[in-house]
């Protein structure tokens, strides 16, 4: 049911990033400290679209997102503002487009010496190059807030959690999205389920506190047995959380902006 949607093109074309195009072509024409510091303010906003290839096996799913070769012998991670952009990249037979924010794109970059040497946005279009040392200056300052939650991205992916949830929400019927991503606060570390589901109208705030508390218990209930396996599969998993959110509240939608949903209706 939901795997037209889960390719996230819908959403994709409504990705919206008119004000950091305007902000590049000023920054562009200008050249002056007031149109970067504009261009920066938006940047740290947008979505971008990024093509990748998708492999699952063994039960875990990799993404490797697409790149551009520089003149030196580098790679560079592209980030297109637009469907219509990342079309000019030239995708081989099995990508797709996917959401991606400047946090994902920073944490990629910055992992490795050996890896992407810069982000350069709309290389086909506006071509922004961003090196590496400025990236790593933005991962600087977000971690200097130690109590800061951090939602990062799963490298391998709790496959087991997410088709007993994916059934459960099929057989639900209210839940439209969910997100599955890892989020760290001070040492420790946990996996937040984002849930965006419809609610009977006009009912009280207490009554939707009650039906959401109840949603949340089945949740738990039903996910239980594959959340402990996923627990006991590698040893750095063993004091992993598992916390549930509402996608309209403040954590769940500025976890959720710019990844994409592992399930939707």
């Amino acid at each position: 049911m939901g795997e037209k949607n889960e390719s996230g093109k819908k959403s994709l074309e409504e990705i919206d990033n008119s004000a950091l195009i305007r902000a590049m072509q000023e920054m562009k024409a200008k050249g002056d400290a007031e149109a970067e510091k504009a261009f920066l303010n938006e940047l740290v906003k947008a979505v971008f679209i990024s093509p990748a290839n998708v492999e699952e096996k063994d039960g875990e799913k990799r993404v490797k997102l697409s790149v551009v070769n520089d003149t030196k012998g580098g790679f560079i991670l592209p980030a297109f503002t637009s469907v219509a952009e990342a079309e000019k990249y030239p995708q081989e037979a099995g990508m797709r487009n996917m959401a991606c924010n400047l946090e994902q794109y920073v944490n990629m970059i910055t992992a490795k010496a050996d890896g992407p040497k810069a982000l350069v946005i709309d290389p086909y279009g506006e071509n922004i190059l961003i090196p590496k040392m400025v990236l790593e200056r933005f991962k600087a300052k977000a971690s200097e807030d130690p109590d800061k939650i951090k939602i990062g991205d799963l490298r391998e992916h709790p496959v087991g959690m997410e088709n007993v949830l994916k059934e459960f929400f099929e057989e639900e019927g209210t839940v439209e999205k969910a997100y599955l991503l890892p989020m760290k606060r001070g040492g420790d570390v946990s996996l937040l389920l984002i849930v965006d589901n419809r609610f009977p109208e006009g009912v009280s705030e207490e009554e939707l506190k009650k039906l959401r508390k109840e949603l949340y218990d089945r949740i738990s209930k039903k996910v239980i047995q594959e959340y402990e396996k996923y627990k006991s599969s590698k040893p750095e998993y063993k004091d992993l959380g598992f916390l549930i959110v509402d996608f309209h509240a403040e954590l769940g939608s500025k976890a959720a902006n710019g990844r994409e949903p592992f399930y939707t209706a």
